[in-house]
């Protein structure tokens, strides 16, 4: 165990090793600074409470339990494991009783990221592991304020995607998007001024949560930014790459929908009875399996006129139509694929990030 009294050169040997492994190397006297404070421990930005859940949960009864500790207290994140463990090493103690432990990261809506060791695997929500809580201090930038917003992400081949859609009433640069709260309002903003518009679906709040916000294309296209930092609205192109990844559009509408939120599709299927006989039987056909974790709910769209209509689920990609009007989008409706549209820009549509 590495003790407070470690020389500097093997402090830096062990930064510059771990970094190696998880991101860039910087100077010992650049990291954050370490503070042993009673039963927590204080890492830059970070207070972690040590070694107070002695036994296993599953990870809905892990995030109450990090509630009950006060405000403020979560569960890390996977990055913020990571980190953790990198420098629990540094200062003499151990934050890991060892065995996975849950992150705040949802992959999906059944599985959420643990952490084995250096691994991160999607665990089934019902299984049971160790719980690390942790809490922001004060003293953070604006910019490393955790923004409720921030929506956890899913790897997808070698795209890393938001899994919910996005939510924002801001600007990266903070000015404030307009929110067009009725028809009116919209058809000016979008249709008449050709100016950045947001709404919530039959604009009710409620939706926001799990729905997201409509956008038309310019706030999407805007130069002050509409994804948060670090993500960006995706291409034409880096749709492609994610529907050419999970098969193709008819397998990846499948793997993209979850399995419950949409309106059941049936058709007729032929059931075979003994070796010459069979008969058509009504069943349902379609259901999403949710497989890549994308997380794909029907958040419909709004019209030019500003009337709404939910028939699926309409995402903008940031490049240009053919006309001076258009853009590219993608639309997933049911079980029969994800396919490419162009949209006018003064429509309503939901939006996904990428990094």
């Amino acid at each position: 165990m590495w003790s407070m009294k470690s020389s500097f050169k093997t402090k830096y040997f062990l930064i510059c090793w771990s970094v190696f492994i998880f991101g860039s190397c910087v100077s010992p006297l650049e990291k954050e600074r370490v503070e042993v404070i009673g039963n927590s421990i204080k890492l830059g930005h970070l207070e972690i409470a040590e070694n107070r859940f002695p036994n296993q949960m599953t990870w809905s009864e892990a995030n109450k339990a990090c509630e009950n500790l006060g405000k403020g207290w979560r569960l890390p994140t996977d990055k913020e494991i990571t980190y953790i463990r990198m420098r629990s090493m540094e200062i003499g103690r151990n934050c890991f009783y060892g065995g996975c432990y849950w992150s705040s990261i949802e992959v999906g809506l059944q599985r959420a990221l643990a952490s084995y060791g250096e691994e991160k695997w999607p665990t089934l929500k019902t299984q049971y592991c160790y719980v690390l809580a942790v809490k922001t201090t004060k003293g953070l930038s604006d910019k490393q304020t955790i923004d409720k917003n921030v929506k956890p992400e899913v790897r997808i081949g070698n795209q890393i995607w938001m899994t919910k859609n996005l939510n924002v009433d801001h600007f990266r640069n903070g000015d404030v998007i307009p929110e067009a709260k009725t028809e009116d309002e919209w058809l000016r903003l979008s249709e008449y001024e050709c100016k950045p518009a947001w709404c919530y679906y039959q604009n009710d709040k409620k939706y926001g949560d799990k729905l997201g916000k409509l956008y038309n294309w310019y706030a999407v296209n805007d130069p002050r930014g509409l994804a948060p930092e670090g993500w960006h609205i995706p291409s034409e192109d880096e749709w492609k790459t994610l529907k050419n990844y999970l098969g193709g559009s008819f397998k990846a509408a499948k793997k993209m929908m979850t399995k419950e939120g949409w309106e059941p599709q049936y058709g007729r299927v032929w059931v075979m009875k003994g070796m010459r006989h069979g008969y058509q039987e009504k069943r349902r056909i379609g259901i999403g399996t949710n497989e890549s974790g994308f997380s794909a709910l029907p958040g419909g769209f709004r019209a030019r006129s500003g009337a709404f209509a939910k028939m699926g689920a309409y995402w903008w990609s940031s490049t240009k139509g053919y006309g001076r009007y258009e853009a590219f989008a993608h639309e997933l409706k049911d079980y029969t694929g994800i396919k490419r549209i162009i949209e006018n820009k003064s429509r309503g549509l939901s939006v996904r990030c990428v990094k």
